[in-house]
């Protein structure tokens, strides 16, 4: 895989990882309060686990030694099929597993799109750092992530939940994040 890239292009792409990354997590936690109800234990289950994954996939991302970017593509294609398929899963089984069941099962996805999250940022940041000195780069990494969270946290609410619903849109932002 070719290891250099334009510097806009890179830019684009850790916003758009940003921006897939906690629409899953939005897509989640609204689909399970639809779903399960008690919209605040949801959101906050939800969000738990998924900080708690990006811990661990930060952890693991330690023992990434070489490829980093093929391994960064290789993360968001496999975060791009769990999170796209995700809320189409939620729906399916909840006709038949338990609540019990059902939120045990949320969460393990939860889990898996929180670890493959945790594992984007230091894989860039260490893939950048021939390209940029380290407060440069941990502050390009960062703020374009947020950045792309923020668009997430707008559009989903205002745009997407009202036109798409949770089922288009996480398959949208699974092809997205693929891509």
């Amino acid at each position: 895989m070719n290891q250099t890239l334009s510097k806009p292009l890179l830019f684009s792409i850790i916003v758009v990882a940003g921006l897939c990354s906690l629409m899953y997590e939005l897509l989640i936690s609204t689909t399970s309060s639809y779903l399960l109800g008690d919209s605040v234990k949801q959101f906050s289950l939800t969000i738990g686990i998924y900080m708690a994954a990006m811990g661990v996939g930060s952890y693991l991302s330690q023992f990434v030694r070489e490829r980093l970017l093929s391994w960064f593509v290789y993360t968001e294609i496999f975060l791009g099929i769990i999170g796209g398929i995700s809320v189409p899963l939620l729906y399916y089984f909840f006709n038949y597993l338990s609540l019990q069941e059902f939120q045990a099962m949320m969460l393990s996805i939860t889990f898996i799109i929180g670890a493959l999250t945790g594992l984007e940022v230091p894989l860039l940041i260490r893939f950048l750092k021939k390209y940029f000195p380290l407060k440069s780069n941990i502050a390009y990494v960062l703020s374009l992530d947020y950045i792309g969270a923020l668009i997430a946290t707008l559009v989903f609410p205002f745009l997407l939940l009202p036109f798409l619903g949770t089922f288009k849109t996480s398959l949208l932002f699974g092809i997205v994040n693929m891509i």
